[in-house]
């Protein structure tokens, strides 16, 4: 009789609000795996592509002072040598980098895309716990066989370590 309550509770909504929450306590990696999933109506349920949706809103940015940190690492000195002005307040923030407007010494205004500290380790941790998972699902045929959930990971690991090499996204502007 326990069962047969709890099963009554259950519906593919509450499932699909509950993953997404679960996704967005799992951080940056499981967030935008979570994005990508919600364009692909191919494979998901369209309960979970509502939820999923809900994942492309922005999200919260993280505080200056270790915006500021990154900045003078990634300079290799304080920042204020190379910036007259760096706006504290975020002008957007995502999953993976938060974009602060600044101003050089030269007086020349730009945008600062920062990436978020440890996003890159985080990243590899959190992709390996994924390959570890579409592995699982796949030996055990818990899913269609049309899908390949190694494959989508994979798919998925390109994709995010593109964006995450900011180096590249340099060359490509």
């Amino acid at each position: 009789k326990r069962f047969k309550k709890h099963d009554k509770d259950f519906n593919k909504e509450n499932l699909a609000k509950r993953t997404r929450l679960v996704l967005e306590e799992l951080g940056p990696t499981f967030i935008k795996f979570g994005q990508i999933l919600s364009t692909r109506p191919d494979i998901i349920a369209p309960e979970f592509i509502t939820e999923f949706s809900k994942l492309q809103d922005e999200v919260e940015g993280i505080s200056f002072e270790k915006i500021k940190k990154v900045l003078n690492e990634e300079l290799t000195e304080n920042y204020k040598k190379t910036f007259e002005y760096v706006n504290e307040d975020c002008q957007a923030a995502a999953s993976i980098a938060q974009i602060h407007k600044a101003k050089l010494k030269s007086g020349q205004n730009v945008i600062l895309k920062i990436q978020r500290p440890g996003i890159k380790q985080k990243i590899t941790v959190d992709l390996e716990i994924l390959k570890n998972l579409a592995s699982i699902l796949k030996n055990r045929n818990v899913i269609p066989s049309y899908i390949d959930p190694v494959e989508i990971i994979s798919q998925f690991e390109e994709e995010i370590k593109k964006e995450i090499d900011f180096k590249r996204e340099i060359s490509n502007i």
